[in-house]
């Protein structure tokens, strides 16, 4: 959706079955932040990722993934879990502000 709520921007989906979103958040950009578990063996990763396949067995891992401001590409998005279920729950927005103060801090060394 716009910022107004008035119009569908994009719409996309991550994987053919077995997953679950439990949390997704906007950032200043509009690069859209998704989190949640997945049982899906062909989950969409990343080059680098952190964990590229699945590693819950018959269980769930928990996953975390970036998309583009216009959703027509993965910034980035890696598996996270070990041998048992697991699962990201709530909203990726902690590390979206993690990030921004970051970059102010970097902004504010640099100007000075």
């Amino acid at each position: 959706m716009n910022s107004t709520g008035s119009a569908l921007v994009y719409s996309t989906y991550l994987a053919d079955s077995g997953i679950h979103s439990t949390g997704i958040a906007v950032d200043m950009l509009a690069n859209a932040y998704v989190a949640g578990r997945t049982t899906s063996t062909s989950f969409p990763t990343t080059a680098g990722a952190l964990q590229p396949t699945l590693g819950g067995g018959s269980f769930s891992d928990g996953f975390v993934t970036k998309l583009n401001s216009s959703g027509s590409a993965l910034a980035y998005s890696t598996y996270l879990g070990g041998s048992a279920g697991d699962s990201i729950n709530g909203s990726p927005s902690p590390l979206m502000r993690y990030l921004r103060d970051r970059r102010h801090l970097r902004r504010r060394r640099n100007q000075q």
